[in-house]
């Protein structure tokens, strides 16, 4: 059924509601409301949501985050004495409960209301403004819209995926990719960069071979993921011993240092030695250098150090049935869930992007519920 609420609190206006909140927390003086607005933002969707609809919505998806959350508040309870930090960890996984929740309960109405071709316009009318700085950042690199040449290149290849879900043409598809590759260039944003690639070629080949099952889906998205892992050190062998171009050129992507990540690293593996199975916390992935908190950049590795070995293994069971389930969605929802998974899971080898207070991974979430509510649809 569908309901007046949808036009208004739908997930076209989600997606752009979260867009403003974005560019409002980019601003340096109003970056301290970051949490505030992100957790007033999905919660004032999930509850408006319901009032209209009065159900709760539990599939595979909603379900797996349901467990994740029952075992960090458990972890969070046994680990911790701070209820501050406790409050905090149960806050970003139930952030992420809410979204698959609005999700499901609007992804029928996204489809058949044709809500997702309107988006998608948006979007592609949207993304060269991206290119746009409006302050300056080095002058080998630009801010672009959202004043962080890592959250503009970022966001640009996440909402990518949104953006094709409504072009039919090939030649837009061709210029949006296009736009969404200048976006990188500008930002000279390297983990931005490998994330279109690998993405773009996903979402080329799910095109092409569309009948795909989950087993490919599954290697391809693993594949790509430890390319990224592997990348930094590939790319010192190919452009200082192969191609000899690092002391030719001047550009940020010949950069091939970890910006100390390597270090940040090394000390995360020897605090979480200490404490494997239950890991640390959702504080436990920061280290205080020079009076600054500083994360692994690593989403994958914060999973290893927040969660454990336990809690790891639940979120790749987790994982696989999102891949799962995003391999059986119909045209033109697969090949956008699949590129988007390439895009986050390369990006989390970069980049802190997983129960985090941020968009990226829950409008991965938004299109693989989106995609199974609309096949739903279409079958009925």
């Amino acid at each position: 059924m569908i309901v007046n609420g949808n036009k208004v609190f739908g997930i076209q206006a989600f997606i752009i509601s979260s867009l403003i909140v974005i560019f409002i927390v980019s601003i340096p003086a109003l970056a301290i409301l970051r949490v505030p607005l992100l957790l007033a933002h999905i919660s004032l969707f999930y509850f408006c949501v319901f009032l209209f609809r009065n159900r709760i919505h539990i599939e595979r998806i909603s379900f797996g985050v349901a467990v994740l959350l029952f075992y960090v508040l458990v972890q969070n309870l046994m680990l911790q004495e701070d209820w501050i930090v406790i409050a905090q960890a149960v806050t970003m996984v139930t952030l992420v409960f809410f979204t698959t929740q609005i999700a499901q309960s609007l992804g029928e109405n996204f489809y058949e209301s044709g809500q997702y071709k309107k988006l998608s316009k948006f979007l592609f009318f949207l993304l060269p403004f991206f290119c746009v700085s409006f302050m300056s950042w080095t002058e080998s690199r630009q801010a672009g819209l959202f004043m962080n040449p890592n959250i503009t290149g970022h966001l640009s290849v996440m909402l990518l995926p949104f953006i094709l879900l409504g072009l039919r043409k090939k030649k837009f598809i061709v210029l949006a990719m296009v736009i969404a590759l200048l976006v990188a260039i500008i930002t000279a944003s390297r983990s931005t960069l490998m994330a279109l690639l690998l993405s773009c070629a996903g979402y080329v080949f799910v095109s092409m071979f569309p009948r795909i099952k989950f087993p490919v889906v599954f290697l391809l998205i693993l594949t790509t993921t430890l390319v990224s892992m592997y990348a930094v050190d590939f790319a010192v062998w190919l452009l200082k011993d192969v191609l000899n171009l690092v002391d030719k050129y001047d550009s940020r992507f010949l950069y091939l240092g970890y910006n100390g990540r390597d270090i940040l690293m090394e000390q995360a593996l020897e605090r979480f030695s200490h404490q494997p199975v239950l890991g640390l916390g959702f504080d436990g992935a920061k280290f205080e250098i020079d009076g600054h908190a500083l994360g692994t950049h690593n989403g994958l590795l914060d999973l290893l150090l927040r969660l454990g070995y336990a809690g790891t293994a639940l979120f790749a069971v987790f994982s696989i049935v999102m891949v799962k389930i995003a391999s059986t969605l119909n045209p033109p929802f697969k090949a956008v869930s699949i590129m988007a998974l390439i895009a986050i899971f390369s990006l989390s080898t970069n980049s802190s992007t997983f129960f985090v207070f941020n968009y990226l991974f829950l409008y991965v979430l938004i299109l693989i519920c989106a995609g199974k509510k609309a096949r739903k649809s279409v079958s009925q």
